[in-house]
């Protein structure tokens, strides 16, 4: 068996050499290499236009290498899609369409009953026990559109995990929440690396915590970093200098910045 192998036996993804470009000559991404373990929580950060959207794509299989391998779940990405859940940004969707918040949550399902297209009594069960994991429990019958934003991001987190994905990929999942909800809403994600392998997508570094056992610092190229490592330094060179602000992830963090 090659170390190849071992490694995309061992661990949820691995990238190998990858490098990408959606025009000739015009490279996204460049040889970048990476093991997620399964089980474990990261954080890919860097700034607007430096490639996280890209490397996801290339994790969920919707785009493909011009160099280099890409393991997932010891797969073939697009072989592994159907163990994969992902939780957008924010939802596009017309706040006059009339669907519920349980309906929302059980479109998590990609199998019902293919006559009738009802979802199965177990699965109504598991769309309320989920409901409930995420805080919304009693909200099942209300309306989608009356939810707040927080609220609406917590529906879309419950969808994406009532069909109990390996790996949860979440896009800035606090963007449309207050401070408060934020930081529930992180309390809640850092727990669910108990249950499955999870990569977060953020822009803010404070959402970036001690729960992350890696981050995946991206501007074409790649740097990968324990949480504790991250400095004013790495900070200026990944976002292009400035003013940056310094965010400590653990306790260890005793000196100022």
């Amino acid at each position: 068996m090659t170390e190849q192998d071992t490694a995309s036996k061992d661990n949820a993804v691995v990238f190998s050499g990858v490098t990408f470009g959606y025009r000739p000559n015009e490279t996204v991404l460049e040889d970048i290499s990476f093991v997620a373990g399964t089980g474990t929580f990261t954080a890919v950060v860097g700034p607007n236009g430096g490639g996280k959207t890209t490397l996801i794509k290339l994790l969920l299989g919707l785009e493909k290498p011009l160099k280099g391998e890409i393991t997932v779940l010891g797969t073939d990405p697009e072989k592994a899609r159907k163990y994969l859940s992902y939780v957008p940004q924010f939802a596009k969707f017309d706040p006059a369409f009339p669907v519920s918040v349980m309906e929302v949550t059980l479109m998590g399902f990609l199998d019902r009953d293919f006559f009738f297209g009802r979802y199965s009594k177990a699965q109504r069960e598991k769309a309320l026990e989920t409901l409930d994991l995420v805080g919304l429990r009693g909200k099942g019958e209300t309306s989608f559109s009356e939810l707040s934003g927080g609220q609406r991001q917590r529906v879309l987190i419950a969808r994406a995990l009532v069909s109990e994905p390996k790996l949860l990929l979440m896009d800035e999942p606090d963007a449309s929440i207050d401070p408060l909800g934020t930081e529930e809403l992180h309390d809640f994600i850092a727990g669910l690396k108990e249950k499955m392998t999870v990569f977060l997508v953020s822009h803010d570094l404070n959402f970036v915590s001690k729960a992350v056992d890696n981050i995946l610092c991206v501007h074409k190229t790649l740097d990968v970093h324990h949480a504790h490592e991250i400095d004013s330094d790495v900070l200026s060179r990944f976002y292009g200098g400035g003013n940056m602000k310094f965010v400590c992830h653990d306790d260890s963090c005793g000196r100022e910045e």
